[in-house]
């Protein structure tokens, strides 16, 4: 199972903000968003994948990738130029290529688009266009080729090692892409934006972004050639039906959810009581975080050495989900095993391991006060909880400067069985608060793989802080 997991730092991925430039407006128009259904969690919300997709061959047919919409019970596409939403389903695949080309209910009013075929050496700066990361506008950014020593690069150059042979198992398993499928390695992209058209300054189609390594970070990003794949598709006679949602989907898909009153506006997995979202971006292993470590966290370091000795901690199969806040940067690293949610009654952030729960607050604001007002709300949700006693010795802060404000707490309950720890702190124009719950009784036998790591991931979450401060 960890195995497996390791692989689901690969996602598909894609691309960031810049100015729309009026030459290529005009083959934007023809991109579109993709969204796929998959059901309802628990909670009665629309479980839905995000992609992009294009008009292609006729107004009435769209191109994206076959991972971002295998198994879904329901496909709609939506036209942010016209603001129509269709219905769609799949006419055509192209297993080997990763495509699928969607049958709308009817004429979209938009131009198709046309394909070109290019080298995937080629130093030509592109454009690429598509939804990242659930963006309510349509965003487009330059995007240029990493060169590659074979004239006609394939899938297999980037994943063929034995670092990836598990998901190779998979990827055979499932029957798509083809390890020799032809792409080109692409410059940085990000989650969401699978199966967006990359145009050539002609606007033409000469690229679909398909995959890439660690949320597009690394750099090793991959888009199936237009040519000659796009052909195939139109001639294809696979089987459509059948088609159930995969491991590639788990791996390579941007999960969301919907309010089912909302369906056709879809919102990021978890969003807190200020309107904060967070996003699932990779799984790395515990070793891959700890050398991520800035190299001022020595004491994180340290602490890690001693838990590991300690507890006798396997980093290297401990894999850690990373989730994170794309406008202030901030994020929050959570052990695969343990449960990250959105508190309904306190509309905080919750990290629910074995023996614990840890609650957080990451805010930002210009208005210092507006800050230093909130964390003293989180401090009062908590003391409200319970009848708290602050035992003799036991910490107890509440510290106030002209741009700083600390609040620190060790409490327990009268029965002696819960014990609460609050911490948060005011850096100016930022907001960390966390407040941890947990059973007194359990706190020496607790899991070391999610118990005791969560204590010393709270030093990642807390190395974002100095970049969000000079921001």
């Amino acid at each position: 199972m960890h195995r497996r997991l390791a692989y689901q730092i690969l996602l598909i991925l894609f691309i960031s903000i810049t100015r729309v430039c009026a030459a290529d407006e005009n083959y934007a128009r023809s991109v579109v968003k993709v969204m796929a259904f998959y059901g309802k969690d628990k909670q009665g919300k629309d479980l839905c994948g995000l992609s992009t997709g294009f008009v292609y061959n006729q107004a009435n047919t769209v191109v994206t990738t076959l991972h971002s919409i295998a198994g879904a019970n329901s496909i709609i596409v939506r036209s942010e130029i016209t603001g129509i939403m269709f219905r769609a389903k799949p006419l055509k695949v192209l297993k080997n290529a990763d495509l699928v080309l969607l049958q709308l209910n009817t004429d979209s009013r938009l131009p198709a688009l046309h394909s070109a075929n290019v080298s995937s050496n080629s130093h030509e700066t592109f454009r690429i266009w598509g939804y990242p990361l659930d963006v309510a506008t349509m965003q487009g950014d330059n995007i240029t080729f990493l060169s590659s020593l074979n004239n006609a690069p394939v899938l297999n150059e980037i994943i063929g090692t034995s670092t990836y042979q598990n998901l190779i198992k998979e990827i055979n398993a499932e029957g798509y892409p083809a390890l020799n499928t032809q792409i080109e390695r692409v410059s940085a992209i990000q989650p969401g934006h699978s199966g967006s058209p990359i145009f050539n300054s002609l606007g033409q189609v000469i690229g679909i972004a398909d995959g890439g390594i660690a949320g597009g970070y690394a750099r090793i990003n991959w888009a199936i050639k237009a040519e000659p794949y796009l052909n195939d598709l139109l001639a294809s006679n696979q089987n459509v039906t059948g088609i159930s949602k995969s491991s590639l989907n788990e791996l390579y898909s941007m999960e969301l959810t919907n309010k089912p009153d909302d369906v056709f506006t879809p919102n990021i997995v978890i969003r807190d009581r200020y309107n904060q979202k967070m996003v699932k971006t990779w799984v790395k292993s515990l070793a891959e975080l700890i050398n991520s470590l800035p190299t001022n966290e020595d004491d994180a370091r340290n602490a890690f050495k001693h838990y590991q000795n300690d507890y006798k901690l396997d980093i290297e199969d401990i894999q850690i989900q990373v989730y994170e806040n794309f406008e202030t940067g901030f994020t929050l690293a959570v052990p695969v095993g343990s449960k990250f949610y959105l508190d309904d009654k306190s509309g905080y952030f919750v990290i629910e391991s074995d023996y614990e729960k840890e609650y957080y607050l990451m805010n930002t604001s210009k208005n210092f006060d507006s800050l230093v007002n909130r964390a003293d709300a989180f401090d009062k949700y908590f003391e409200l909880l319970d009848d708290w006693i602050l035992p003799a010795g036991a910490y107890s802060e509440y510290t106030k400067k002209e741009d700083y404000y600390r609040i620190g707490r060790d409490l327990r309950s009268s029965d002696n069985k819960v014990l609460l720890n609050v911490r948060a702190d005011v850096y100016h124009n930022f907001l960390d608060a966390r407040a941890t719950i947990r059973d007194s009784k359990l706190r020496n036998g607790a899991n070391p793989n999610t118990s005791y790591v969560l204590d010393v991931l709270d030093r990642i979450n807390k190395s974002n802080l100095p970049k969000l401060i000079q921001q």
